[in-house]
């Protein structure tokens, strides 16, 4: 699984590219709390 450094370790300078790029970050990082969760819901059981 990657790191939350990872996720936000990119820094590029096109606006429109900046935006799809955080975009993929918002969604990674969604997909990573939902593995947590996930995680977390299992080792409760």
């Amino acid at each position: 699984m990657r790191k939350l450094t990872d996720i936000f370790s990119i820094k590029p300078c096109n606006p429109n590219k900046l935006v799809r790029e955080n975009r993929e970050k918002i969604n990674e990082l969604i997909d990573y709390i939902e593995s947590l969760e996930r995680k977390i819901s299992n080792a409760d059981n």
